[in-house]
Formats: structure tokens, C-alpha cells, sequence
């Protein structure tokens, strides 16, 4: 799926490394590729705080790109300020 893709991504940049992220979520990924898709939240989504808290901002992140996005599109159609 694109948005694994693109949650690998966000956390390679932020972390730079699988050691940093597994310091900071308190796990053992060898690639930020072994990272899942958290579908059914595996443990460290609901036991680690600083997972799920990442989880979150990636989420919150991508959703605001989308509405800047709809707003670009919706203002190019509109005679009304948007």
C-alpha cells in the first residue's frame, strides 16, 4: 500500500536509522521495510507510547496535506475566496 510506503518513509526521516527507531519504540526492525502496517496494532502500537505517538503524527500530518490539497483544488474552481 502507498501509505506504508509513504509511514516507512516518514519514519526513515525521522529516525534516519532502524536503530534509532527501535531505541526510541523499544523494538528490533532490521529495515524500517519490517515496520507493519498497523491494520491490527501490533504490541508496541499499544504498549509503546512513542510508536502509537508517531503513528499519530503521520497520520495527522498526511490529513492536513490532504486538506491543504482539496483547498488548492477547490479554490482554483471557485469565484469565492477559499
Amino acid at each position: 500500500p502507498i501509505a506504508l510506503t509513504d509511514f516507512r518513509a516518514w519514519l526513515a526521516t525521522k529516525y534516519g536509522a532502524p536503530p534509532a527507531l527501535n531505541t526510541a519504540w523499544g523494538t528490533s526492525y532490521a529495515a524500517f521495510s519490517d515496520v507493519p502496517w498497523p491494520v491490527q496494532p501490533p504490541p508496541e502500537f499499544s504498549v509503546n507510547t512513542e510508536a502509537r505517538r508517531d503513528w499519530m503524527r503521520w497520520r495527522q500530518t498526511r490529513l492536513f496535506d490532504f486538506c491543504v490539497a482539496v483547498k488548492r483544488t477547490v479554490a482554483t474552481q471557485s469565484a469565492v475566496p477559499v
